[in-house]
């Protein structure tokens, strides 16, 4: 029996393997609402699994038997932050009569948010900014994820929408994929992404305001901890490197973002630092065409 917390939804493929023999026919699988009303499971889900003849079962493995049941659950939009967290409780029951039940096993998973207050100076004093939109990469191990692009293919996409866009932290190399749906703020100044797990991540810019210069992205590492071992995990801790600062309680990793007016200097190794090289070149050789020119002439006369 597995009771689900309400901000877990099960993804409904529970599949049952006898010694590592797929037997999932030999079992009933059920989900019904969770009549508790109260509490951390108050609206959730309870799935159950059942062998009305288990002993048989196991008799075809002579008496030796690894039962494993493998099935999976996604948050939802009613998962809690930080450390409430979503939990969910496991337990075996042996017995037809409802004896013999193991002790409950509980297992919490933990989701965050990051969240970006947006600003400009004036006079040396912050003032909230609108107008910018944002976009959450995340960095994932396989080409294979659903949605994965390349960092090179994601850079060539974002010039393509806005050449202003700063967006060098994202790896040419690596793949990623866009961590969470944007929330705007009804001022439009405050940007987050609910449902992030640890990890790395690249903040974009993608939407600058207009007369502004964009920001350039960062590149940053969520990490959490928590009891492993513990009958009820508690969230310990929460970072997100030097870019965010994370609150356990809440589950908010937050930051500020500046944008500045005026002239942009050209970035080394750009292309405005090119024209100053390909300029600087030219000068150089006319100047010498010309010594070379005055020479010969001092030399006529």
């Amino acid at each position: 029996t597995d009771t689900m917390a309400k901000g877990l939804t099960y993804n409904v493929d529970m599949k049952v393997y006898v010694n590592g023999e797929e037997k999932t026919s030999a079992f009933t699988i059920a989900t019904a609402p969770c009549t508790d009303e109260s509490g951390d499971y108050a609206g959730g889900t309870v799935i159950t699994v059942t062998c009305d003849d288990i002993t048989a079962l196991i008799a075809e493995n002579e008496n030796d038997a690894v039962i494993v049941l493998e099935y999976t659950a996604k948050l939802n939009s009613d998962a809690k932050l930080g450390a409430p967290g979503n939990p969910n409780k496991i337990k075996v029951t042996t017995k037809p009569d409802g004896s013999g039940e193991t002790p409950e096993d509980v297992n919490i998973v933990f989701t965050f948010k990051v969240e970006t207050d947006k600003y400009t100076t004036v006079g040396g004093e912050k003032v909230a900014l609108a107008g910018a939109n944002f976009t959450l990469y995340k960095e994932v191990a396989k080409a294979e994820t659903a949605g994965a692009k390349t960092g090179a293919d994601i850079k060539v996409e974002l010039a393509a929408k806005n050449p202003s866009i700063k967006a060098a932290a994202l790896k040419d190399n690596a793949y990623y994929v866009v961590a969470a749906e944007v929330e705007v703020d009804a001022a439009g100044d405050t940007f987050g992404f609910k449902g992030v797990d640890d990890g790395r991540y690249v903040l974009v810019e993608t939407q600058i305001p207009a007369g502004y210069n964009a920001w350039d992205a960062k590149e940053f590492t969520i990490t959490a901890a928590h009891d492993v071992n513990a009958d009820e995990p508690k969230l310990t801790s929460l970072s997100g490197g030097e870019l965010f600062t994370g609150s356990v309680d809440t589950g908010i990793l937050h930051t500020e973002v500046e944008n500045k007016s005026g002239t942009v200097l050209p970035e080394t190794g750009g292309i405005g630092t090119t024209i100053f090289y390909a300029v600087g070149a030219i000068m150089v050789l006319v100047a010498v065409v010309l010594l070379v020119t005055k020479k010969r002439m001092a030399s006529a006369e």
